[in-house]
């Protein structure tokens, strides 16, 4: 408006001037007619209204230029105000701070988001590279000096991600950069950078990373083949055991058609199994039969095939997924149980003969030795008793002989250390399990002496507990002590010990069990250690921690800082609730922040007033966080004082070339538009390489008129929040670059009054490639999800505990548990036979397999099932054992079905 005005006047003065000129140029005209003697004076007077309005014209241009450079000093300090504003809002919204090095005073600037980022408060922070350096991980320090040294040295851009590690002992990861600029000697002059928090992206890439590698993990080290094959009865996907299976690669089975692993005639039978599966998709679950299939060298394998549909989206049938397992081994054991029973048979026949052929003869001898009856009667009484005096020690011998095998079993397969001592201490036996706890053989420990495995100190402690214990007349007892390892090393052993006592009470000696309990013992360490640092993170930290009960809103638990900030003792507070601690104005905006906040619905809250004792106001940002304690919901607020903030004007000394330069190098792109016409008015040149638009291009235009939204409709919705509320954090948006590619942002709007005029200031980090990878990643993550859940087979996962850590839907039907309660389980809660799986189990967990190994499993309901199990370890990259996958089928029909045959 202000120029139109002065453009009128422009136009108002010319046309004066020429009317003037005219009428003036008329007048002489006229008067030289009349009058040629007044020539002369005309000419003079001419020339005095010639200098007059020149004098008037340069007066006039004077104060317009004067009110033009006015003008524009007064938009070009509005403009530095507004780029300040806007770029310290734009930093507080996209969680990017700015630094700048002096190297001439060797002061480091930060700005406040910077320092939220490290987790600290200008008060505590001596600006100083050297201490810029002390903050970051021990391990990065060395890594980040050298890349900004070498940035500095080489005149090369800076730029790394690398860990923090804050005051409270967590860590961040940030992404770092900065520009340096040099003086005309070449010599560097000051370096100004940027630092964004990427804590929550590295945490999101690496949880990703892990729930994909644990269900490749699943499916690269199952011992069937899991496959899926479309339609037309060609293989689309196959894991890596079918190397181990039929010798082929994965590249050379994918792609290839059923009938090249088969005969026709069992590609005819099992094609046919498949066209009734399609055709009755409606009905059909899964199938389950045996079949004859090549390996790569042209030999037969028996598989068990179990296989399901496919279905796409609209429900139809478009393919087949499912499992081969190599069957040999179980066939080879088919043949040799009935070979066996065929042998029985023909030796039972052969024994029944035997028996005819016997009796027979018995009868013939009875007849011919009639005259000895008196004598064979008495040789018959005798062997009678011998027979009996036999098969009763012959029991004797069975029973003392599998006793003895059993104990030996039980003593050579346990983990603790079974032993016997003589009454001089010394040890006259030990089981195998001496060698894997202490380090010595069996020979090497049996003579030896307690004395020899244990200082004086620990042996005299053993002495005097067995004083006391002959004394109190109790001759069991459990204690805790020291042995020395055969290689020098500590033992902490836990040992259950049995005195034996003659009829005079005196010690003959002591048998017992050994246990080594050293995790046990690090792991009750660690739980100290752990209590020991989370309460004093709790007692140190610098925010005041408050507390409190969902339901009732009174407080549980008040640190040391949040006393000091509300001027209450820790008794104080706890008789006090959240509606003590507020102005009662306020209470009502607060309690329904305080709800939305227990719901996890609004992280972090600012600005809200709070109540010391002294009943002075004070102003803070609360961050809440909901945990279950004492069987109680309640909600942690985490409480930082922003009163001082909140009252100190935002410092403005800092030159705009400063905040300019920081605003250009900040990693993600930033548009400013007006609210109400969608203006472009400015961005920075992240924006630039992002959307690849010049700033000549859009500057003036609206984001509707270069085709920036992909969908209106998130314009529309956008631009209401914002007229509603104000801002709309961390949203994922999609935009349309200049060359028409599709860019994800995530999006930080905020809308800003400046001078009455109505803002908005955009910031987008590009994070297009991140969901594709976390799309892709998702895909892979499903399709081994799906081969695990959907297999008909029982699939379990146990740590190296022996507990159930995952089981698919039919590992679920098979035990007859729920998914909660098989997880709380171990592998002993459902063993039917523990002692003859214990080995088995042992085996694996050392990197051996088990392969149709046929045991006893107990289910929920009570009912014993037999199973064939294939077992194989789960390694990591680094060949350490993390854990076991077990491959189930319950075969207690076909069992019975043998016995009844």
């Amino acid at each position: 408006m202000k120029k139109d005005n002065l453009k009128n006047d422009n136009k108002k003065d010319k046309s004066l001037k020429n009317r003037s000129i005219s009428d003036l140029e008329k007048a002489l005209k006229k008067e030289k007619e009349e009058s040629s003697k007044i020539k002369a004076l005309n000419h003079r007077l001419d020339a005095n209204i010639q200098q007059l309005l020149a004098a008037n014209e340069q007066i006039r241009a004077s104060k317009h230029q004067l009110y033009i450079e006015v003008l524009e000093r007064q938009q070009a300090e509005k403009k530095l105000r507004y780029s300040e504003t806007m770029l310290k809002e734009a930093q507080h919204l996209a969680q990017i701070g700015s630094w700048e090095l002096d190297f001439i005073t060797n002061q480091l600037y930060w700005s406040d988001e910077t320092y939220r980022i490290f987790g600290l408060k200008p008060s505590q922070f001596d600006s100083t590279y050297k201490n810029f350096l002390d903050n970051i991980h021990p391990d990065d320090r060395e890594f980040v000096n050298k890349a900004y040294t070498d940035s500095v040295k080489n005149k090369t851009p800076y730029k790394t991600t690398h860990r923090l590690l804050l005051k409270d002992g967590s860590i961040k990861f940030i992404n770092e950069q900065c520009e340096t600029f040099y003086n005309k000697a070449g010599k560097p002059s000051r370096s100004m950078g940027t630092v964004q928090d990427v804590t929550e992206r590295k945490k999101a890439e690496d949880a990703l990373k892990e729930s994909e590698e644990q269900y490749r993990l699943l499916a690269y080290n199952s011992m069937d083949v899991i496959w899926k094959m479309d339609l037309k009865m060609v293989f689309t996907y196959a894991s890596p055991s079918i190397k181990d299976s039929f010798g082929y690669t994965v590249d050379e089975w994918v792609g290839n058609r059923l009938s090249q692993y088969c005969s026709g005639k069992e590609f005819f039978k099992m094609a046919r199994k498949a066209v009734y599966a399609v055709k009755g998709y409606k009905k059909f679950k899964s199938l389950t039969f045996e079949a004859i299939m090549l390996r790569k060298n042209g030999s037969e394998i028996p598989v068990e095939i179990t296989a399901k549909l496919i279905f796409n989206k609209n429900g139809f049938p478009h393919g087949f997924q499912g499992t081969t397992r190599d069957i040999t081994e179980r066939k080879q054991l088919e043949k040799a149980k009935e070979t066996a029973f065929q042998q029985l048979a023909a030796s039972e026949q052969q024994q029944k003969t035997i028996n005819h052929q016997l009796r027979a003869s018995e009868q013939q001898l009875r007849a011919s030795e009639q005259q000895q009856k008196a004598i064979n009667q008495q040789l018959k009484a005798i062997e009678e008793e011998l027979r009996f005096d036999i098969a009763e020690r012959k029991k004797a011998e069975d029973a003392l002989r599998k006793s003895e095998e059993k104990y030996h079993l039980l003593a050579d397969n346990t983990l603790d250390c079974i032993w016997k001592l003589d009454k001089g201490m010394k040890f006259i036996y030990a089981n195998s399990a001496v060698f894997s706890m202490m380090g010595y053989t069996h020979e090497e420990w049996v003579g030896s002496s307690l004395f020899d495995h244990c200082d004086k100190e620990e042996m005299k402690k053993v002495i005097n507990l067995i004083s006391e214990k002959i004394k109190k007349g109790i001759y069991e007892t459990i204690l805790e002590m020291l042995l020395i390892h055969k290689n020098g090393k500590v033992v902490p052993v836990e040992i259950h010990a049995k005195l034996l006592i003659d009829e005079n009470k005196q010690l003959m000696g002591m048998q017992g069990t050994t246990r080594d309990i050293t995790e046990r013992k690090k792991a009750e360490d660690s739980l100290r250690a752990s209590e020991l640092r989370y309460r004093t993170l709790f007692e140190t930290a610098v925010e005041g921690i408050l507390i409190a009960d969902v339901k009732t809103k009174k407080f549980k638990y008040a640190n040391p800082a949040i006393c000091k900030i509300l001027g209450y003792s820790a008794n104080e507070l706890s008789d006090k609730s959240v509606l003590d601690i507020h102005p009662k104005k306020d209470l009502k905006k607060i309690l329904a922040d305080f709800n939305i906040q227990a719901r996890g619905k609004k992280p972090v809250v600012e600005n809200i007033p709070c109540l010391r004792k002294d009943g002075t106001k004070i102003y803070a940002n609360i961050a809440v966080a909901s945990e279950v304690m004492d069987g109680k919901h309640c909600s942690i607020g985490f409480f930082t004082d922003v009163t001082e903030r909140k009252k100190m004007l935002e410092d403005l000394l800092v030159s705009r070339e400063k905040f300019y330069k920081v605003f250009q190098m900040s990693p993600s792109a930033i548009l400013i538009t007006h609210l109400k016409t969608g203006e472009i008015i400015n961005m920075n040149s992240s924006f630039e390489r992002t959307f690849g638009y010049d700033r000549e291009e859009i500057i003036g235009k609206t984001t509707l008129d270069i085709g920036f939204w992909k969908s209106l409709a998130d314009r529309k919705w956008n631009k209401s929040l914002l007229l509603k509320r104000g801002y709309l954090y961390s949203t994922e948006l999609e935009f349309i670059t200049k060359l028409g590619k599709t860019v994800i942002g995530n999006t930080n709007l905020v809308s800003m009054e400046i001078e009455g005029e109505d803002y908005v200031i955009k910031t987008i980090s590009d994070i297009t490639e991140r969901k594709r990878t976390e799309k892709k990643v998702k895909l892979s993550e499903e399709k081994y999800r799906e081969l695990f859940e959907e297999s008909i087979s029982a699939i379990y996962v146990f740590d190296t505990q022996k507990n159930f850590i995952d089981s698919n839907k039919a590992g679920l039907d098979l035990l007859g548990y729920s998914r909660k309660e098989l997880l709380k389980l171990t592998i002993g809660d459902v063993d039917a036979e523990p002692e003859v799986v214990f080995p088995a189990n042992k085996k694996l967990f050392v990197g051996g397999h088990l392969i149709n190994y046929e045991h006893k499993l107990k289910r929920k309901d009570g009912r014993v099932i037999t199973v064939l199990n294939n077992s194989r370890p789960l390694i990591d990259a680094d060949g350490k054992v993390l854990g076991m996958q077990s491959t189930l089928f319950d075969i207690t029909e076909r069992e019975k079905g043998k016995k009844r045959k």
